[in-house]
């Protein structure tokens, strides 16, 4: 429980370029066997759009599976979307 509330408090930031956008991705929790992520790009840096949501997954994909070391599935319970910002948890199989 104790890493669970570490990485809720202290989460970890990285940034990943995709194309000519660049994603900033949060780790907000881990636990036994799953990830949650958050990725975002600030609204001042798009200008295209409809490139914002295919990056993000594309870069909380690749995240999911460097922190699972291969396989995982997106929880459907727990996602949040909105114009600029994507959240998901990743289970690992």
């Amino acid at each position: 429980m104790a890493a669970l509330s570490m990485a809720a408090c202290n989460p970890t930031h990285r940034t990943s370029d995709v194309g000519d956008l660049r994603v900033h991705v949060v780790t907000l929790q881990t636990g036994p066997g799953w990830v949650e992520l958050q990725g975002a790009i600030p609204s001042h840096f798009v200008t295209d759009q409809m490139a914002i949501k295919p990056a993000i997954m594309q870069t909380l994909a690749r995240e999911a599976a460097a922190y699972c070391k291969g396989a995982f599935v997106m929880n459907p319970d727990r996602y949040m979307d909105n114009d600029w910002a994507v959240q998901r948890r990743y289970e690992c199989q």
